[in-house]
């Protein structure tokens, strides 16, 4: 058994979770332990982080390469309208902005790693 484990996050976008995390230091061959991140960018662009894993005087690290996109919102204002005519007339004209909002980042992973 391994009693010595530990991992790190490498990267300003990736973080240990603790709340999905299984690990608690010691690990047996047949009973493996899984320790989970989130990944949370402030910007768009392309981000390199990694994942290290010590153990048993081992270390492994598990890169992991995300594209992070800023994804467009259509956007219509007012959300709603309500039209009013007599028979045989034109209504008054109500008008709607139509708008391109930058409304969130998503991310995409392009690889991700699985460590025990």
């Amino acid at each position: 058994a391994l009693t010595d484990l530990a991992r790190v996050a490498s990267g300003p976008d990736l973080t240990a979770d603790a709340a999905n995390t299984t690990c608690t230091g010691t690990v047996t061959a047949d009973a493996p332990c899984v320790y989970a991140f989130t990944f949370k960018a402030a910007t768009a662009g392309s981000k390199y982080d990694s994942i290290v894993c010590n153990g048993g005087g081992v270390t492994k690290t598990a890169p992991v390469s995300v594209t992070v996109v800023t994804r467009s919102s259509l956007v219509i204002t007012p959300t709603q309208g309500s039209f009013q005519a007599i028979v045989g007339t034109t209504s008054a004209a109500i008008t709607f902005a139509v708008a391109n909002e930058n409304i969130a980042t998503w991310l995409f992973l392009q690889h991700k790693g699985k460590i025990f």
